[in-house]
Parts: C-alpha cells; sequence; structure tokens
C-alpha cells in the first residue's frame, strides 16, 4: 500500500464498510460478497493512483470505469 494519506484515509473507509457490510449481513451471502468484492477492487485501484490525487478524484474516476459513464 502507498503512503499517501488520501490512501491511508480510503483504506480505513474501506475497511470501516466491510465491518458494516458484515456485521449487518450474513458475510456469506452473495451482497456481502459482492460489497466486499467491490470494496477490495477499489482499494486496489486507488493504490496505483498518483500519491497527490484527491480521493474524491479517485472515487469519480473509478466510478466511471465501473459503471461505464461520466460522472
Amino acid at each position: 500500500m502507498s503512503d499517501s494519506s488520501y490512501t491511508k484515509t480510503l483504506y480505513a473507509a474501506i475497511l470501516e464498510f466491510q465491518g458494516y457490510i458484515i456485521q449487518n449481513h450474513e458475510v456469506d451471502s452473495t451482497t456481502a460478497q459482492a460489497y466486499i468484492r467491490v470494496a477490495d477492487d477499489l482499494l486496489r485501484y486507488a493504490e496505483d493512483k498518483e500519491p497527490m490525487a484527491s480521493p474524491e478524484a479517485v472515487l469519480q474516476e473509478y466510478y466511471s470505469l465501473t459503471i461505464g459513464v461520466s460522472a
């Protein structure tokens, strides 16, 4: 993982999100697994970005690429 503060912030947010999903859904459910997979993918995508890129820009770019439309 990169040392940039935004990646650490995104990492913490993703871990919190995954914890929420696990607490509120059965971890083996299709829904929980899908959300966790997307969160893991977002983290990998963010780690490959410039260290100084804003989290908002990274999220918008990820969304655009994943959904296939401009945000």
